[in-house]
This record gives C-alpha cells, structure tokens and sequence, in this order.
C-alpha cells in the first residue's frame, strides 16, 4: 500500500536572491529501491540524491526493499537551486522510514547541506531567520547565527538522530540548541554579526593628512548629514574624488537592514564592514548599473543600497547610464521585467558624482581660461549633462581654485564633528515644517517666479532643514532659506551662463 508523509517538512530554496518555502512530500511505490526527486529541482540538486544515499549507509539505514522513494517538492512553480534542502530532504526520508519522529509537531522546518559523512552545513541563515522566526528550525552550526530558542543546531545527521530517534523516550521534544544564546551578549535589536566584525570605513589616505577649506567643510557636513544627493563640477587636480570619496568616511555607520540586504544580493568579506560604497567605472553599461538579463539580477544601483553611488566622471557615462538614473533616484527601487520574469530590487543609494565641464577639464562658469578645444566641442561636452537628471540633484557646487593655506579642516576634524551632531540630528530635522507663508513677500515670489521645477523647490526646502538643524534653529527663516538656494539654484543658472 501507497504511503505519504503526513508531517510536512519545510525547506528554503532561493529564486531571484529571495528565499522561498518549499514543502517536502515523499511516498513509498512498489518498484526498484531508488529516490526519484520530482517538483523542477535542477541537476545540482538530482546529485545531491548521492550524498543522501551516502549518509543513510553512513546511519546504517536500510532503504525499503521493493519500494521507490518518490519525493516531491512543493510548489512546482518555480525551479528548485539550493543545496540547503538536502538536510529536509533527508528529515522527511528518515521520518516516513520511522527513523526519527517529532511526535505532536506538525510542521518542521530544516535548512543546510550535507557532506557524505552526513555533517551539517547551513549557509545565508540570517536570510531565513526572520521566515522563521515562529516555526521550529533544524539546522547546522553558524558563526553568525542567532536562532531563538526554538531552533537546533546539530554537527552531523548521527547528533539529529540520536535527538530525534523513536528508540528515545523523549523523542519528538525539542531540545535546546548544542551553541547557546547569551541574551546577555545579543540584544534582541542586532545580530551577533556585528561583536566579530571591525566597523569602519575603508579609507586609503590618513584622515588626519586630508586637508579641506572652510566651504567644502561645510559642504561635506551638508551633504553627510542630510544625505543629500550632489554634483560636484569643476576643473581638474582640485581634489573632486577625494572630497566624494570623504563622504564614505563621514557616513553614519551600518545598520542590521543593511548588512541583511548586502548579504542578500552579494558577498560580503568577512572581518570588516561599512555602508557600501559603490564606485563604478564609465564604461560600465546601464544594464549592470541598473540590473537586468535574462535573470532579473541586480545591478550595481541595488549593491549601493543603503551606501554611497560614487559616479567619478559623470559625463563619461553612456547617456543610457545617465537617464536610467532618474526613476531610481526619485522611488528609491527598480522595476525590472525581462520576459516572464519581473522583479522589485530596492536602491535607496546616496548619489555623489563629480565631472569636468570641459573636454581640457579647465573650463568652469564665470572664468576665462586658455582651452586647446573649440568654443562649439566645450559646449557640446556640456550638452551631455541631461537636464531632468541634473534636477534631481539636490545640491550642486563648483569647486575653485584656491590658495593652500586655506585648508585648515582636517577629515577627521570634521568626522568628529559629524559624528557629534549625528545622535539627535535626524529626528530635530524630521520636526522641522515649511509654510512659505512665513516667507518674505520678495522670496515667496522669487520662489514663484524663478525656480525651474517643483523639484528644485523640494531639494530647496530638504537643505534648508538641513541647515536649520546645523545652526540649532528651530524654525525656516528667509536667510536660511536664500543660503540654501546657493546650492540648490544659484548652480543652475552659472551652468547656463
């Protein structure tokens, strides 16, 4: 007589960088002792059928004579990649033989891959955590795990046995897990990932040597504390790079999201982390900046989710590189759709790219300088900068040429001023409102009159808070509001000069 296995085991396979349930079915046929594995598993998975086999001999365990092991892995919507469902498979095989049995639970959920010897590997298992943070989790050890009490972890499939074995008179009662939770040690609110990892930046140059003006201190404060997005023009040797690439040193530090997210899509090196900062080159093409393929993968928009997009020589980027920006940085998330296939990715990453105005890299508004080009070839390099990518950038500045001894603001100067300020800074800026009515009669209507775009007003009123939260003042004012304007608007129209 036909069997099925009445306790659903459920496993994790991933698809599109998620992982998604998969309920494990196996039934007893008449035929030749085999396992046949059906639900759109691919070839990597049909071989770990071998490894299977190898860890029931390896357990002593006889397969049915004259029965076939049928298992079935639900839903059959999507194909199965992950070799993490050796582990459930071998639990509902072990169940339906009487090896092993959970007694009133109805449901159990495993996750890891199996050696021939029948040892346990779990990998991504803070990805899972949070699916199963109600159901009870078999899985192997974890440097980075933190499973509630309800999860066990075992070292091999003999330590599960012997836990789990009909021969037990506890068999079937949860124990608790072999690694043990300090809760001490892990607050609920983070996961132990971070007490063994060095969060810091990687900054080549010593912070205490990067020298910085008065108005690019207070621009980097700016631009750190309200994430405001920024182009930053001007000739070259005036040290864009360094001043963009400073911003990674004075970002807030990571979160738990963060980390999860950079684990979800992409490797993440162990030992030492920070936000990321993403630093593409301008021959990259707008298919790996934004994602797509055959496959829906993501691009590089979604590696800096949470971080920093550094866009070094904006107008080098294919045009294609440039208008794919745009809907990124207004919804904070990408659509993508390649035949049947469709996909959400989230990139609310920090945009901070730097250019040059001129093919000489000498030219900047308002300044005569000798240029080996072509009045018509300098201002056809310019007409590469799109006009609704440029209004989304909340800040633009010029960096000019200025005298050495200028420089008096260390990075780490004003690192330690951010870092001061940053505590309270967001919620004192969140309680800031804007009525315009409040406003002078001249600025209401030099609003009305000259901005170019409902945008430029927006990114107008986000730096005015910004700076309104920096002087410690609690409410716009018409000056705030006019020196916020030197970034947001007065830009625009040295550009069409």
């Amino acid at each position: 007589m036909q069997r099925v296995l009445i306790m659903r085991v459920i496993g994790y396979s991933q698809r599109q960088k998620e992982w998604l349930p998969v309920e494990i079915e196996v039934s007893f046929v008449p035929g030749l002792p085999q396992i046949h594995l059906i639900g759109q598993a691919d070839a990597i998975l049909k071989e770990s059928l071998i490894k299977i086999k190898s860890v029931l001999r390896f357990l002593e365990v006889d397969l049915p004579k004259s029965r076939q092991i049928i298992v079935n892995l639900r839903s059959a919507a999507f194909k199965k990649k992950s070799l993490d469902l050796e582990l459930p498979i071998l639990i509902a095989i072990l169940t339906e033989l009487g090896v092993i049995d959970f007694l009133s639970c109805d449901e159990v959920c495993a996750h890891g891959e199996l050696s021939l010897e029948g040892k346990i590997f779990s990998s991504d298992l803070l990805l899972i955590k949070k699916s199963v943070a109600d159901r009870r989790l078999i899985t192997g050890f974890h440097p980075d795990g933190l499973l509630s009490e309800n999860h066990a972890q075992f070292l091999n499939v003999k330590e599960l046995v012997s836990t789990y074995s009909v021969n037990e008179p506890d068999a079937g009662k949860m124990k608790k897990p072999l690694k043990k939770k300090n809760e001490a040690a892990a607050p609920a609110a983070a996961f132990n990932v971070f007490s063994n990892r060095t969060l810091a930046p990687e900054f080549e140059k010593d912070p205490t040597q990067v020298l910085f003006t008065e108005d690019e201190r207070e621009l980097l404060k700016i631009v750190s504390l309200g994430r405001h997005s920024l182009l930053l023009m001007g000739p070259r040797g005036l040290g864009k790079s360094t001043l963009a690439e400073s911003l990674n040193y004075l970002a807030e530090p990571p979160d738990e999201e963060t980390f999860l997210h950079q684990m979800k899509y992409f490797f993440v090196e162990e030992g030492r982390y920070w936000r990321p900062f993403v630093h593409p080159h301008h021959s990259i093409s707008h298919l790996a900046l934004i994602g797509g393929g055959s496959q829906c993968l993501p691009g590089e928009i979604t590696r800096a989710h949470g971080g920093i997009l550094l866009m070094d020589e904006f107008l080098e980027f294919d045009p294609k590189c440039q208008e794919a920006l745009r809907e990124p940085m207004q919804n904070k998330n990408v659509h993508l759709a390649r035949g049947q296939k469709y996909h959400k990715y989230e990139c609310d990453f920090h945009l901070i790219a730097t250019t040059n105005l001129c093919p000489c890299g000498q030219w900047l508004p308002g300044k005569s300088v000798d240029c080996a080009y072509s009045h018509s070839r300098c201002s056809k390099y310019r007409d590469k900068l799109s006009g609704p990518v440029i209004d989304r950038f909340h800040i633009l500045s010029f960096m000019r040429k200025g005298e050495k001894d200028q420089k008096t603001w260390t990075l780490k100067d004003i690192a330690d001023e951010v870092n001061g300020l940053r505590p309270t800074f967001n919620e004192r800026r969140e309680q800031l409102g804007f009525n315009k009515e409040y406003l002078s009669q001249g600025l209401k209507q030099r609003l009305d009159n000259e901005l170019s775009s409902l945008r430029r007003l927006n990114a107008s009123i986000e730096v005015a808070k910004t700076l309104c939260t920096l002087r410690n003042q609690t409410e716009i004012t018409d000056s705030l509001l006019n020196e916020a304007l030197n970034y947001t608007w007065h830009p625009f129209l040295e550009l069409k000069t």
